[in-house]
C-alpha cells in the first residue's frame, strides 16, 4: 500500500460496533452445496500461474497449501455477496489442532454497517457449532476430532457479506460507491487465520490504521454470480463462464494467493500489454484523463515486472489487474494479482502532473507482488518488511527505467526528505506493530522512509552484489511462505558474511537515525 505523497496515513474514525451474530441450522448439513453451478471439469488449480513455472509451483507447494472453493453471488438489489465456501484446512502448524480459526474482516467496526455473516457450518459433513470472538472478527470452529500435523480438515460455511456504501474503512477496500456503483471486494469472504507454533492463532483485533489481512497463501476455485451488465475483475485467471437470465456465472481460478479479491463495475474500459508470459490490464471509467493513466499505469507495471523479474525471481501468475477504484487516504493497494489505483488522487492528477511520483507509486505497488503477496509476513507487527522492501524496490526500479537523476529525486522525496522531517519529531523504531493511538504521520515516516533509508544504508555497508544476493535469496526462500524480520536479516548475513545483528537493532529495533546517516544516503 502506499498512501498520498508517502508521507502520511490518514487515520480514519472509529464507528461503533455492529454485532452481527451467527444463526446456526445445526440440522442441515452442507455436503455438495459448494458444487453449485459448477458444472463444468474442475480446472487446473494451478492454472493461476503461468506455463513455464506451473509445475515448478505445483511441485513447491505440494501438501501445504490449504484451498477454497467458493460459490456465490452479488446481488446489487440487496447489496450483499454471499454463497457457500468448501475449505480443504491443511494443518502446517507442529501440534495438534482442536479448532480451526477464520477471520471475518468485514465485522470489522470502521465497516459500518458492512459485516458478514456465516448460516451454517459443518467439518467432514457433520455440522458443527462455531463461535464468535474479536468482537466478531474471528469465527472459531470446532474440529470434531483434533487433526495432527500434516492432517486436513474439509470445513464448509454458508454466509452473506453485506457491503457498505461509500465505506471509508481500511482507506476503501470493501465497499460499494453510490456515484459509479463500483463494487471494491478486498477481504470479502471468510479467511483462514495464521497459526503460529509457540504463539497460536493470530487473530489480533483489525485495526484501521494499515493493512488487515494477514494469510498464508492457498488456492482459490471461485463461481462469481452476478448481473450481465458487471464486468468482473478477479484474483487469479478466468476458467470459464455460463450466462442465462440476465445473469452470468464466472469462474476464476487463483493461487497461490493469500487472499481472492474482486471489483465489479458496469463500464470499465481496458487496455493490455504483455510481458514474459504475464497478462497486465488496467480497468478504469472510460473518461480519457482515466484512460491516459490506464495506459502510464500498464507501462510503467511491464517494466516493473521486467525489473524486479530479474532481480528477485521471475513474477509466477499469468494475470495482473490494475483496477480505478476510489480510495481513501491512499494512493493506491495491491492484493494478489489485483492492485487498486485511485482515480482521483492517482489517474486523475498524479499521472500528468509528476509522472516520475506516478512511476514511483506504480512500482512501489507492483514490488508487493513480492513483498507482501508472495513473501508473505505479519503486514501488522512487522510492517516495515512489505513497505520498506517496497519502497526500496521502487528506487531500484528508478534507478534501472529512469537513470540516476531522477531515482535521486525519488529518493529524496520518499526517504531522505521523510526521514528528516521523522528525525525533527524524535525519530521513531521501525519494528513495531501497529496500534491504535500511534501517530500516524509519523507511523508511516518509519515504516516507509526509515526502513528503506535502513535498506539502503545496508546496500552501501554490504555492497551491492551482496545485497542483490540476499533480496533474492530470501524472495525465493520464503516465496508463498511466512517470513519474520530475523529471516530477512539472516538472508543478508548469509550472502555477505557479516553479522548484522547491531546493524540491524540500530535500523529497525532502535531510534537512533542520525542527520548524517540521511545524508549520506541523499548524496547518492
Amino acid at each position: 500500500m502506499i498512501d498520498p505523497g508517502g508521507r502520511s496515513i490518514a487515520r480514519l474514525p472509529i464507528r461503533p460496533f455492529r454485532w452481527l451474530a451467527i444463526v446456526l441450522l445445526v440440522g442441515l448439513a452442507l455436503g455438495g452445496s459448494v458444487a453449485g453451478r459448477k458444472a463444468a471439469a474442475a480446472p487446473d488449480a494451478y492454472a493461476d500461474v503461468v506455463q513455464g513455472l506451473r509445475g515448478e509451483v505445483r511441485t513447491e507447494t505440494a501438501g501445504e497449501l490449504s484451498s477454497y472453493d467458493f460459490d456465490v453471488t452479488l446481488d446489487p438489489a440487496a447489496g450483499t455477496i454471499g454463497g457457500t465456501a468448501r475449505v480443504g484446512f491443511e494443518n502446517g502448524a507442529a501440534s495438534k489442532l482442536d479448532a480451526v480459526y477464520f477471520r471475518l474482516y468485514p465485522n470489522a467496526a470502521y465497516y459500518g454497517e458492512g459485516g458478514l455473516t456465516v448460516t451454517r457450518a459443518a467439518v467432514g459433513g457433520a455440522p458443527v457449532m462455531p463461535a464468535l470472538e474479536v468482537e466478531g472478527t474471528a469465527l472459531r470452529v470446532p474440529l470434531p476430532e483434533p487433526i495432527a500435523p500434516g492432517g486436513t480438515a474439509e470445513i464448509d460455511l454458508a454466509f452473506a457479506t453485506t457491503v457498505p456504501v461509500d465505506s471509508a474503512g481500511s482507506y476503501g477496500i470493501f465497499g460499494r460507491d453510490s456515484t459509479d456503483g463500483t463494487w471494491v471486494l478486498a477481504d470479502w469472504h471468510p479467511v483462514l487465520a495464521v497459526f503460529e507454533d509457540g504463539v497460536g492463532w493470530r487473530i489480533d483485533p483489525p485495526t484501521p490504521f494499515g493493512d488487515p489481512t494477514f494469510a498464508a497463501s492457498a488456492l482459490y476455485d471461485v463461481a462469481v454470480t452476478a448481473p450481465a451488465g458487471l464486468t468482473i475483475v478477479a484474483s487469479g485467471v478466468a476458467a470459464g463462464e455460463e450466462a442465462g437470465g440476465g445473469l452470468v456465472t464466472r469462474r476464476f481460478v487463483a493461487g497461490p494467493a493469500r487472499e481472492f479479491t474482486l471489483v465489479a463495475d458496469d463500464d470499465y474500459a481496458a487496455v493490455s500489454a504483455e510481458v514474459d508470459g504475464t497478462r497486465v490490464t488496467a480497468y478504469t471509467e472510460p473518461e480519457p484523463t482515466a484512460r491516459a493513466g490506464a495506459e502510464a499505469a500498464v507501462a510503467v507495471a511491464v517494466r516493473a515486472l521486467g525489473v524486479y523479474g530479474e532481480a528477485f525471481g521471475a513474477y509466477p501468475f499469468a494475470e495482473l489487474d490494475l483496477v480505478q477504484t476510489r480510495l481513501s487516504g491512499a494512493l493506491a493497494v495491491s492484493w494478489s494479482g489485483i492492485v487498486f489505483l485511485d482515480g482521483a488522487g492517482l489517474l486523475g492528477g498524479y499521472a500528468a502532473e509528476d509522472p516520475d511520483g506516478f512511476a514511483t507509486v506504480v512500482a512501489h505497488e507492483v514490488a508487493h507482488l513480492w513483498w507482501g503477496a508472495a513473501v508473505g509476513s505479519n503486514s501488522n507487527d512487522h510492517t516495515f518488511i512489505n513497505e520498506g522492501l517496497a519502497t526500496l524496490s521502487s528506487l531500484l526500479y528508478q534507478e534501472e527505467a529512469a537513470g540516476a537523476g531522477a531515482a535521486a529525486e525519488q529518493r529524496e522525496a520518499w526517504v531522505t526528505g521523510p526521514a528528516r522531517a521523522l528525525l525533527a519529531r524524535g525519530d521513531a523504531t521501525v519494528d513495531l506493530p501497529i496500534r491504535e493511538g500511534q501517530d500516524g504521520t509519523v507511523r508511516a515516516w518509519a515504516y516507509y522512509a526509515k526502513a528503506a533509508l535502513g535498506f539502503l544504508t545496508l546496500r552501501d555497508e554490504i555492497g551491492e552484489a551482496a545485497f542483490r544476493a540476499g533480496l533474492r535469496a530470501f524472495a525465493e526462500e520464503y516465496r508463498f511462505g511466512i517470513a519474520e524480520p530475523g529471516e530477512l536479516r539472516g538472508a543478508f548475513e548469509a550472502a555477505s558474511g557479516r553479522d548484522l545483528v547491531e546493524f540491524w537493532r540500530h535500523w529497525f529495533a532502535a531510534a537512533e537515525m542520525t542527520a548524517e546517516e540521511i545524508e549520506a544516503i541523499a548524496a547518492g
